[in-house]
Order: structure tokens, then sequence, then C-alpha cells
């Protein structure tokens, strides 16, 4: 028997270089290959559908508990929850302006009649409570046909507004600049018929706002679902360019890094064959691009260069297997390449797929097909690249290689030697001032904040942004947190004794600080009582006797403005609502637990169960989910890589070394977001998935290649010194590349691609600078025996 067939690793060899001459022969099988499934994926690639929803119900998994209860408020009241809203704001020197009311009159009428709209309301829609002989006259604020209006008129019904509670601070700003237009959908429409209903809004307005005398006086903004959704939509369909300028950007970086066809056609070719394949198996996997999903043009493109450069690069370096003959060094380069780069692989694809165990629907999807892209980037690497370095004869390319970058080289001969100085003589330095750094990073990550409703996916200064700005500026904002109190009896909210113990709820929540306003049908009763008595002293108040209320409720039944007693009511006074208003800068979970503390001592009847909802509550609990998703992933892909690389190296120590290395990174990243206020949203949230994911690689190849070189008994210095020889160039190149690929998604007017992009390419220099420097003084400080360089 041979020795080589006793060897296990002689096998392992034996059986690689087959393969690998098995790919050399069959390479143009090979090729033909992958440009059949390069069509076949860019095929359907191009029927994959668009669903770039930001709403609630596309964040949250449908059996998400806090989910359902806002879809059973939605089913309760679906006239003012679960209808889609449309908030137009008007402004402009004064409201009460016969000018300006005249061109509001004409603009809701125009928009009122669009198809689709259900329900327009403002100053002429929006109703007022009074009495006449002991009679309740609930009647509009203004009559649109009594325009103009004479001064005592006008100066009457800024009374009228500003003195009810209901309207006070809600319909009208306190300075009388900014009044609000609540346009609903009718119920079913599509995302399609949405956006046709809010274009031909935009364009109607827009019409009758130039054709007014007093046009530059008048600013019409809009915010609401509807909005967000087709500005997100606009804006992803506006941004093809940023894959093509990726792909651009990876050729200029190859080309002067290399110089050489194959250095810049080899990878480009795998990068855009694996983009092509993971979105074209999504599409065929009925899988919609979601808001987030084109973040994996910038992942999967990045990422499949990595590989590919370390091959190209290993072949390219004239050091290792000089004297072999083309197909012999292409195996050898294959077999000495493939190891780390399937480890890294595996790496990466664990950090991607951390992302998948997020409660997070959008961010399941993302974290698979991103995990699946890494690894369909390898496969193509394998195949292709043994058979593509046929093409290129490496004697050619050596002797232009190293007559045109002599001075480059003896650069980098320098760079080299100084690294394994630092490395073997300023080790101790080089950790004190890394464990600093960590340090204060950690420190800032206690100043990270949440950021996940839909309107932080857009930069500061879109209009949509400004829009919400003077919402929440003169009207409190448009999110709510909603108290349902229900009873299994009908009725229950006729009773007075119930009612009295609502009002004395609301008054506590009124002495809560975040809270700006309260609505609900309590202030409706009392205006009611209030009108009968002529507004007498002390009217304002709930009726004295428990019959009266029935009555009131019933005449309100009655009116022309039923509608709005059933936005806090329902039909059976089975189920009342409570709507509060908080402030912009308001923490929602602090408030929610103040609210939770006022309801337990207001003391309310046994029977009445409370639920605490609404969107403001919903998109907290999405921040939450956040949070947690990031821990979970955070801590599944760090105690999964740190046992894969306990058991790579076979070592403790060299483990440890792996797993600091890469912390270190994440915590700067989380750090660098809290410092400067970036916060954690859709895009952000995998940063420390990223980081771990890619960052482990070039440690993985450093540390790789560390232990096979210590393996041979030479000293330390001789050892880091061909570390450094070997992998300083792809460590450094695939980093840049890494980074500059990364780097092009800030260029996107979507917050979540755009920072995403910066705090990876940021994460990925950190690494490398990690890997250059901590990594070999942490080595020293492991190694035993070790001789000095002087």
């Amino acid at each position: 028997m041979k020795k080589s067939d006793k060897n296990p690793t002689s096998k392992r060899a034996s059986a690689v270089d087959h393969v690998f001459n098995l790919l050399i022969k069959l390479r143009f099988i090979m090729i033909a290959l992958s440009v059949v499934l390069f069509f076949y994926f860019g095929f359907h690639m191009k029927f994959i559908t668009q669903n770039p929803s930001a709403k609630i119900d596309s964040v949250l998994a449908e059996n998400d508990k806090v989910l359902q209860r806002y879809n059973q408020t939605k089913e309760i009241f679906p006239l003012t929850v679960g209808q889609e809203k449309l908030f137009i704001v008007f402004e402009t020197e004064s409201v009460y302006s016969n000018h300006f009311l005249i061109f509001l009159n004409d603009a809701i009428n125009s928009v009122s009649g669009i198809d689709g709209v259900n329900n327009c309301s403002g100053i002429f829609s929006t109703y007022d409570i009074s009495g006449e002989d002991n009679e309740l006259v609930i009647s509009p604020f203004a009559k649109a046909e009594n325009l103009p209006f004479s001064e005592s008129q006008l100066k009457e019904l800024r009374t009228k507004i500003d003195g009810n509670p209901m309207t006070a601070g809600r319909l009208v700003n306190s300075e009388a600049t900014c009044t609000t237009v609540v346009l609903s959908a009718e119920s079913g429409l599509n995302d399609e018929k949405k956006q046709c209903l809010y274009n031909s809004v935009q364009n109607i307005l827009y019409q009758k706002k130039m054709s007014s005398p007093d046009n530059e006086k008048i600013s019409i903004h809009y915010a609401g679902d509807m909005v967000i959704q087709q500005e997100i939509s606009l804006i992803q369909s506006e941004e093809k360019h940023i894959f093509p300028i990726m792909i651009l950007t990876g050729i200029i970086i190859l080309f002067a890094v290399f110089r050489t066809l194959a250095g810049v056609l080899i990878p480009v070719s795998i990068m855009i064959i694996s983009v092509t394949t993971t979105i074209g198996v999504k599409a065929l996997c009925g899988s919609s691009m979601s808001a987030i999903d084109p973040m994996l043009y910038a992942l999967i493109t990045t990422i499949s260069v990595a590989d590919s450069i370390h091959f190209v690069s290993s072949y390219y370096n004239p050091v290792l297997f000089p004297l072999l003959k083309k197909r012999e060094r292409i195996i050898r380069v294959m077999q000495h390449s493939l190891y780390p780069c399937f480890l890294t692989s595996i790496t990466t694809a664990i950090g991607f797929f951390a992302i998948a165990l997020s409660p997070i629907t959008q961010l399941k999807s993302f974290g698979l097909y991103a995990s699946t892209g890494v690894m369909i980037s390898f496969a193509y690497t394998i195949i292709l690249v043994p058979g593509a370095l046929c093409f290129f004869d490496f004697s050619v390319i050596r002797h232009r290689f190293v007559k045109t970058n002599r001075a480059w080289d003896n650069l980098l001969s320098g760079i080299i030697d100084y690294l394994s100085y630092c490395a073997i003589n300023k080790y101790k330095k080089i950790i004190h001032i890394f464990g600093i750094i960590f340090i204060l990073s950690a420190f800032f990550t206690v100043f990270l904040k949440t950021g996940t409703n839909p309107y932080s996916f857009l930069k500061d200064s879109h209009r949509v942004n400004k829009a919400l700005s003077v919402i929440e500026k003169n009207f409190g904002g448009i999110d709510s947190i909603d108290i349902i109190i229900q009873s299994e009896n009908a009725d229950v909210f006729k009773q007075k004794k119930i009612i009295s113990q609502l009002d004395l709820l609301i008054n506590n929540l009124s002495k809560t600080k975040g809270i700006e306003h309260i609505e609900s049908f309590v202030p409706l009763l009392k205006q009611m009582n209030s009108a009968i008595y002529s507004k007498q002293d002390q009217s304002y108040r709930l009726p004295d006797k428990d019959e009266l209320i029935p009555q009131y409720f019933l005449l309100y039944e009655m009116s022309d403005d039923s509608e709005t007693l059933y936005t806090w009511v329902n039909s059976d006074y089975s189920t009342a609502r409570i709507r509060l208003t908080p402030g912009s800068d308001s923490n929602i979970r602090e408030l929610t637990d103040q609210i939770n503390t006022v309801i337990k001592e207001s003391d309310l009847d046994s029977e009445l169960d409370i639920v605490i909802t609404g969107s403001a509550v919903l998109w907290n609990h999405v921040d939450s989910q956040f949070i947690r998703g990031q821990l979970l992933s955070l801590l599944f892909s760090l105690t999964l890589i740190a046992a894969l690389l306990f058991l790579i190296f076979r070592s403790v120590r060299l483990g440890l070394c792996a797993v600091a290395v890469n912390i270190f990174p994440i915590v700067f990243g989380l750090g660098f977001m809290g410092l400067f206020s970036i916060k954690l949203s859709m895009g952000t949230v995998m940063i420390a998935s990223i980081a771990i994911g890619i960052a482990v690689d070039d440690t993985i190849h450093t540390i790789y290649k560390y232990k096979d070189l210590s393996s041979m008994g030479e000293p330390f210095d001789t050892t880091i010194h061909k570390v450094f020889s070997t992998l300083f160039r792809p460590v450094v190149f695939t980093s840049l590349i890494l980074a500059a690929g990364f780097l092009s998604n800030t260029m996107s007017a979507f917050k979540p691609n755009a920072w995403f992009g910066l705090i990876s390419a940021i994460v990925i220099l950190v690494a490398m600078l990690a890997d250059i420097f901590l990594l070999p003084a942490l080595l020293r400080i492991f190694w035993k025996g070790c001789h000095f360089i002087t």
C-alpha cells in the first residue's frame, strides 16, 4: 500500500486535484453551462414582483399578537383605523381669511369627487354643537354657501374652533397659519389605485394653487400611508443605476490592482452571474422584492468578488509555485486557497442566515436569500475560475506584473516589513490603542436609538419628512396611542357610572407628560350638555341624570355627524376608544408604561377589558422586535462562528484571537452609530450580522496561513512576515472592493440603503485594520519562544 493511501490528508488533496483537473478539462462545458444559467435566471429575474411596502402589515408576521390587537381595533372602528388616510396640510398667512377659505372649499370639493375617495374632512365638514331654545343643533363650523364671510363671522369661526375641545389644536393650529384636511380612501383599494388617487389629488391641488391669486402665500404638504408608499416605490424605481455603478467601481479597482484582463474579467463575470442567479432564484421561489431587498445587489456584488480575488491574486503571486506548468499551477493555486475560501463563505452565509432568525418578515427573506447568494457565488467561483485561468499564460503575466509593478512592490515590501515590525515590537501599544477604541465604542452604543417608522426611511430633506415636520410642529403628529375599552355587555358606555370613570381616566391622562392631545366621546357629551343649558356656568360636564345620556347619544346618531360618534364608540356601545397623540420626541415605551400606571390607578370597573394599541405602539413594537432580532442574530452568528473557528483551528487561543478581532468592528460600528445618532433601522439593524459574516473572512485567511506556516517550526518574526507577504494584497484589495461596493449605496435616497452602505463600508475597513494590526499583535502574545526583530 502506498504511503499516500494511508494518509487521509493526502487522499483529500488527491481528490481535490482530480476535481480541479476535471473542471479544467471540462472548462468549455462549465463556461457554457454558466452562460445558460445566466440567461435562464436572467429571464426569470425580469418577472420578479415589486412589493416595496413600508406598512406595518408587511413588516410584522400575521401571527404577531400586537399586530392582531391592532387589526381587531381596525375591525371595530373601520372608519378611523381601518382606512388608509391622506393627510393634507395647507399652510398660509391666515386660515381665517376669505380668499383662503374660498380656495380651501374649492380644493376640498374637487378632491372629494375623485374616484376612490370615501370622505374628505376639513373646516367645512367638521361639526359644532350648539343649543337653541333648549334644543341641540349639530351643524358644520362653516357653511360654504355663506362665503364670503364677514369679519364678525370669521372671528366667530375662529372662536368656535379654538373653543371646541375636539378641534382645538387639531383642525387649525394656534397661530391660525395651518389647517388639516384628512382624506379617507375607500376600503379594498390596491396599491396601484391608491397611488393613482394620491397622484390625482396632487395634480388637482397643484392646479388649484397655481390658479389662485394668492398662490405664493399657500403651501401644501402631504403625509400618510399612501404618500410614504408611493415615495418609497418612486425612489427604488429611480435607483436602478446604482447596480451598474457598483460594477463599474469594481472594474476600476480591479484594473488598478491587477492591470490584467484576467484580474478584471474573472471577478466581474462571477459578480454579474452570481447576482443574476440569486435574484432569479428569488423570483422562481415567488418571493417579491421588499423595501430592503435592493440591498441584495450591493451585498452579492461585493461578496462574490472576494473569493475570486484570493484565487486570482494567488495565481498572480510569483512566489507561489513559480516553476510549475500552467495546469499544475492552477490546480495548486486552487487547492492552496480552497479550504480558507470555503470556510469564509460558510461563515459569511451563517452571518446572513442569522438575519433570517429575525421576527420581522422582510428581514427573514433578506437573510435567507443573502446567505443563499453567498453560497451561489462560491459555487460559481469554484466552477469557473480553474477553467478561466487556463486562458491566461502565467509566464507572460508574471513578467508584465513584475515589470510594471516594481515601484509598487517596493512600496508594499516596505509596508509589510513595517507591519511585521509592529506586530513583534509594538504589539502592546497596538492592543492598548484598540482597547481604548473598543471601550469608547462600547460606551457610545448606549446612545443607540431605533427608527423603523417608514418616515425614517427617507432622508430628512425629503418633502414627505418636511411635511411630517410641519404636522408635528403644529398638530402633534399623525401617529397615535389608542386605548380600547371593551365590555361583553351592550350599552355599557351609556351608563353615567362608567362614563364618569372614563372622564376621570382622561383627566389623569391629561397630566401625563408626553401626551399632547386626548380625544374621545366624553367631550361630545359635555358639549351637548353645555349646549342644552345654553352654556351656563358649570354646564360643561356630564349630564346629572342617567336617562339624559342615551337621549344625547340618540340625538347625535340622528344628526348628519353620526360618523364622528362612531369613531369613539361602536354601534352597540360595548366598546369605546380614547385616542392619545404623543409628542414627537416622546419615548413611546416609557409613555405606554405611564399610561398603564394611570389606568391601574383610575380604578375602572372590573368588567372592562383594556387594550393599548395604535400606530405609535405598533411601530414601537417593531423597534423592539428589531432590537430583539439584532441581539438574537448576533448571538446566534457569534456562537456558531466561534464554535466553527475553534473546530477549524483546533486551538482555543487561535479561536479566541479570531473572535476578539471580529467583535471589535461590530462594537465599533454600533458605537459609531450611537455617536452620530444614526438609528437602528431596517438597513442598519443588519450591521452586526454583516460584520461578523464578512469581517471574519480575512481573519480566517490570516490565521489559516499563520497556522500553516507556524507548523513548520520557524520563528514568529519569519512566520508573520510570510503571512503579510502572502495575504497583504488580497486582504487589502478585497476590503477596498467590498467597501467601495457598499459605499455605492450611499447615493440612495432610501435611508436604510444609504446607511447600510456607509456603516457596512466603515465596518469592513475597520475589520481590515483589525486584521492587519490587532490580529498579529494578539498572535504575538500567544506565541511561545518568539524571536525579536531589532
